[in-house]
């Protein structure tokens, strides 16, 4: 089926309509007292640090509100995500003390054997003081693996994974980094040291993206900064509206543009301009922000309609050719063999065929040069790494056929195999472990990686 892009027309009407909607629902948004007591809960069993801690923590990691050390966050039942960088505070060393004939304060440890039996027996008071400072090390919950359920409502830059119900978010992903390459000197993602989910620089008129963020939550934040990028660049007629305004028409093109293409951005966008506006009570004319709201947003939907209709066809594409040359699926394969065999009268080796359920690249633009659901033959997949042995994969595979052996070991097996290939590190010899499917004609599913998983 053909993508029809959207109208110039609908793209009006859907805008104006999605804008008043947003607008309707920051002027009647409301708190619920009991959002506020759980987000208020969730904070009281994390320590209170001290003025001087609570600076190096905004020095370190801005915005972070809930830390524990590392042990702590396991205990709880998380994990810090591979790569973080620890959050350096001050843990003071208490010490004993006791005060000498002249009144000073002299450590326990530096008293003479009678002062000490004269200490153990209480004849002389010691009482407990800072000794000095040593280093402790935290993490933000942010910096975990922490989802959207384990976080309060009312939790700023909470990690939240977004309603998609357009065509395909695959493709949308896609058109939207088409488009921000278009509108913006550079794209990168990175675990920036804030909690803030990304931002736009206007100097060097770049975006980076936090790359903690859910997927979902990467697509609305790029379009909240591409807003930012269009509207608040050094050539725009908004770049000098005050931060609120800013922050205000940001949101509410991000708004529009998400849900016009199937993103829903839920509640979230609208606490954000409410808390940022005072529910446009802090907004000096917000029918004139509307409108550069409504013609920014309309712009951006065409930009990105053109780039997803691109992507979206590449997808049919892609789905036609695999229909036309569908392979057998593992669990017939015994049966398939056997046809073979029957028809050509002798028997045959394992077909070498590769199911491909999914192959983690670890580029550092995410993107995947082996589309998850393709079929190859050997043939194929030798070609495909041959051109991206430059990349560094993480594979994990599993022999599902009983006929199969390892490839490496030459053995039978069940069991799942990894390999790894770094960047930089895709040797002959690692190459020459996919060549050897070819060679010995095994059969394998190619299974998900998990990204914690990664070396």
């Amino acid at each position: 089926m053909t993508y029809r892009r959207k109208t110039p027309q609908e793209i009006k009407a859907a805008v104006q309509e999605l804008s008043q909607e947003a607008k309707n629902k920051v002027e009647e948004y409301a708190q619920d007292s009991e959002g506020i007591r759980a987000y208020l809960t969730f904070m009281s069993k994390f320590y209170q640090y001290s003025p001087r801690n609570n600076a190096l923590i905004k020095e370190s990691f801005e915005g972070a509100l809930a830390v524990k050390g590392f042990k702590q966050w396991k205990e709880e039942g998380f994990s810090v995500r591979k790569g973080e960088k620890a959050i350096e505070i001050l843990i003071p060393s208490i010490g004993k003390y006791y005060k000498d004939k002249e009144g000073k304060l002299v450590p326990v440890s530096a008293a003479d054997p009678l002062t000490k039996e004269r200490i153990q027996n209480k004849e002389i008071p010691v009482m407990k003081q800072v000794a000095g400072f040593t280093k402790g090390h935290v993490f933000d919950i942010t910096q975990t693996n922490a989802e959207e359920k384990d976080y309060p409502a009312y939790y700023p830059n909470k990690r939240v994974a977004f309603e998609f119900n357009g065509e395909s978010f695959g493709a949308f992903n896609k058109a939207l980094e088409g488009y921000a390459r278009e509108t913006v000197q550079s794209l990168s993602y990175q675990p920036i040291p804030t909690v803030a989910k990304g931002y736009y620089e206007v100097g060097t008129h770049k975006i980076v993206m936090n790359s903690r963020l859910t997927d979902s939550e990467k697509a609305k934040t790029l379009i909240h900064e591409l807003a930012h990028a269009k509207m608040h660049g050094e050539n725009s007629p908004y770049k000098d509206t005050t931060t609120r305004e800013q922050e205000m028409q940001a949101e509410m093109t991000a708004y529009v543009v998400a849900k016009s293409f199937g993103l829903d951005p839920a509640d979230e966008s609208i606490h954000y301009v409410a808390n940022w506006t005072g529910k446009f009570a802090e907004i000096e004319d917000v029918e004139k922000n509307l409108a550069a709201i409504q013609k920014t947003a309309r712009e951006m939907i065409q930009g990105i309609d053109m780039h997803y209709g691109l992507e979206l066809e590449k997808v049919a594409e892609k789905s036609t050719v695999k229909e036309e040359t569908e392979i057998p699926v593992p669990e017939k394969a015994d049966e398939i063999r056997k046809q073979d065999e029957r028809e050509e009268g002798k028997e045959r080796p394992d077909k070498p065929y590769v199911l491909i359920q999914n192959i983690q690249s670890l580029t550092d633009d995410g993107k995947n040069p082996i589309e998850k659901g393709t079929i190859y033959t050997v043939e194929e997949l030798e070609k495909v790494f041959e051109e991206e042995k430059e990349q560094p994969f993480k594979i994990r595979y599993q022999l599902f056929d009983s006929h199969a052996t390892d490839p490496i070991t030459d053995k039978k097996m069940t069991k799942t195999i990894s390999h790894s290939y770094k960047k930089g590190t895709f040797t002959q010899a690692s190459y020459d472990q996919i060549a050897q499917l070819k060679d010995k004609g095994v059969q394998h599913t190619m299974q998900k990686v998990n990204e914690r998983e990664l070396e």
